[in-house]
């Protein structure tokens, strides 16, 4: 007998945000999960299976449509529809002076950072304009801002919001949104405060030290919950939007 949860795809769902997001949604949805970790994803599920979801998972390059498309597929043959999509899998790298970074670390970042979430949205857009479903694109504050060193980052993620609003104007059947997760503590974090990281300006670096030892980044587990909330009840007058997760009409995930 068909299940009434919703059914939800995830990339980067074996750590950080993307799997915080998945445990918030597993009392309340059914999950596909992708990510390129088999051990760290196959753990996310079972802690997902364990608060009640049905889950299944695909390990997915999300710079490669073939994942995008086993995605959506598993998530049409196992559930029969698509609910929501979070577009989650991101890399900071290559980091510092354009000049300075490999040529196919510069075409992967841009595969992965929005290649990869635009190649989702093909697979999926079908089905979640049948559920009248959302897309939410993992943005980041690097969209609006510069930073020295994320010459692709900074502009992946700009590409990304712009990408969220077309696709929101092409499609009125769904609601399309752009999150912000703020500094969250993750493994790119990490990275960033790294000094091995020589590619990263010591000041733009220092400025994230300071964030970390100053208890400045967000929980990811709260990040998840919010990411979840917008996947579960984001408005349709949202869409198109960049929301930020400050933002007050994010609802709480009861």
């Amino acid at each position: 007998m068909p299940s009434d949860r919703p059914v939800v795809i995830i990339t980067g769902a074996s750590r950080g945000i993307g799997a915080a997001c998945a445990r918030a949604l597993s009392p309340k949805a059914n999950l596909v999960l992708g990510a390129r970790s088999d051990s760290a994803l196959e753990a996310t599920a079972k802690q997902c299976s364990a608060q009640g979801a049905k889950v299944k998972t695909v390990i997915a390059d999300v710079a490669r449509n073939e994942s995008a498309c086993a995605l959506a597929d598993m998530a049409q043959k196992t559930f029969g529809r698509i609910d929501a999509v979070i577009a989650n899998a991101g890399i900071l790298t290559p980091i510092g002076p354009l000049e300075s970074c490999d040529a196919q670390a510069i075409e992967y970042s841009f595969a992965v950072n929005i290649a990869g979430p635009t190649l989702l949205a093909k697979a999926t857009l079908p089905a979640l304009r049948a559920s009248k479903g959302r897309l939410i694109n993992v943005s980041s504050g690097a969209a609006n801002g510069v930073i020295r060193g994320w010459a692709t980052y900074c502009a992946a993620k700009a590409a990304l919001n712009h990408l969220t609003r077309v696709i929101a104007a092409d499609a009125p059947q769904i609601t399309a949104i752009a999150f912000s997760p703020g500094m969250t503590d993750t493994d790119m974090q990490a990275q960033i405060r790294d000094p091995k990281n020589e590619g990263m300006p010591a000041e733009e670096r220092s400025f994230f030290q300071r964030a970390h030892a100053e208890n400045g980044l967000r929980d990811p587990t709260e990040v998840g919950k919010a990411l979840a909330a917008l996947a579960l009840f984001a408005k349709k007058e949202w869409s198109g939007e960049y929301i930020d997760i400050t933002d007050p009409r994010i609802p709480p995930l009861n």
